[in-house]
């Protein structure tokens, strides 16, 4: 039987989690990005781990999920980097993630939870509608959107397309 947990990362799950996040980024935004592109790096991943900012899911002790998260100002909680390995996608795990991170800003004492969403600037891309209609449905609404470059100015070297953050927010 498959037991099911969520809690924060340790460093030994770091390998999966960045062996899932750059398989699934790659993949799904393949248009958006040049040969060398990553999402996270071991290094990354070990400095998020340390600050407590990973939270995993995960199945029988494999990570099949994860998330980041932690304070973005004094009253805003921030998520990113929502992935679930394609093969347990569509079963809820990324909506036990969102409802985990929720509760963790909730008993913080945040006001805001906040989740940028990468999109292409003049195209649509379908799952990022998709994304983008989800979190809606979960009751964030849409705030503004910034260039991707003004927050990763080292990254856009791999920029095959322009790309913009969709920021959306939802009241604790």
């Amino acid at each position: 039987m498959s037991v099911l947990s969520v809690k924060e990362a340790i460093k030994e799950d770091c390998q999966e989690i960045v062996d899932i996040a750059n398989e699934v980024y790659f993949t799904t935004e393949k248009e958006f990005w040049k040969e060398g592109y990553y999402r996270i790096s071991e290094k990354d991943c070990l400095k998020y781990i340390s600050k407590g900012e990973i939270i995993v899911a995960k199945i029988n002790s494999k990570v099949v999920g994860f998330v980041l998260a932690g304070p973005k100002s004094i009253n805003a909680f921030e998520f990113s980097m929502l992935t679930t390995h394609f093969s347990h996608q569509k079963k809820g795990i990324g909506k036990i993630l969102v409802n985990q991170v929720f509760e963790n800003a909730k008993k913080e004492g945040f006001k805001y939870l906040e989740i940028e969403v990468l999109t292409p600037k003049h195209w649509t891309h379908s799952q990022k509608e998709f994304l983008t209609n989800w979190y809606t449905s979960l009751g964030f609404s849409f705030i503004n959107n910034f260039s991707f470059e003004s927050k990763y100015p080292t990254h856009a070297k791999f920029m095959k397309c322009e790309l913009e953050f969709k920021l959306y927010r939802k009241t604790i």
